[in-house]
């Protein structure tokens, strides 16, 4: 049941004028974009933060989290390595090749910035 005054998402898109609102698929594509954007934002963070505390349970906890974002956006060797560094830090199992926590980090950004992309070449102007 939707609040009053609540805002779907579709509202939102439409209201931020990323596209005209006509066509559904591209309104589901512009809203997992945004889904993705917003999961992972606050994934890198949080991820950080356990960094500086040396959290390596959060940290792992944390990045297993962020696999169904990347898979459902098709990023399959991040995937990948998600459930590597997962694997070392929550089960100790040691993978082969053994993933760099800071190049998933750098991955994780760019396809931040790729699906950010993916919305301004959908926006349209309404005028």
């Amino acid at each position: 049941m939707d609040t009053p005054g609540a805002r779907s998402s579709k509202e939102i898109i439409v209201k931020n004028t990323y596209i005209s609102g006509k066509n559904d698929t591209e309104l589901k594509r512009a809203e997992n974009c945004l889904l993705f954007i917003n999961h992972c934002t606050n994934s890198v963070d949080a991820i950080n933060e356990h960094i500086a505390n040396l959290d390596h349970i959060s940290l792992g906890e944390e990045i297993s989290n962020l696999k169904a974002p990347l898979l459902s956006m098709g990023y399959s060797p991040l995937y990948s390595a998600a459930i590597a560094l997962e694997n070392e830090l929550l089960n100790d199992i040691i993978s082969y090749p053994r993933p760099n926590l800071e190049d998933f980090m750098t991955e994780v950004r760019l396809a931040v910035q790729n699906a950010d992309e993916q919305l301004k070449g959908m926006r349209v102007s309404l005028i």
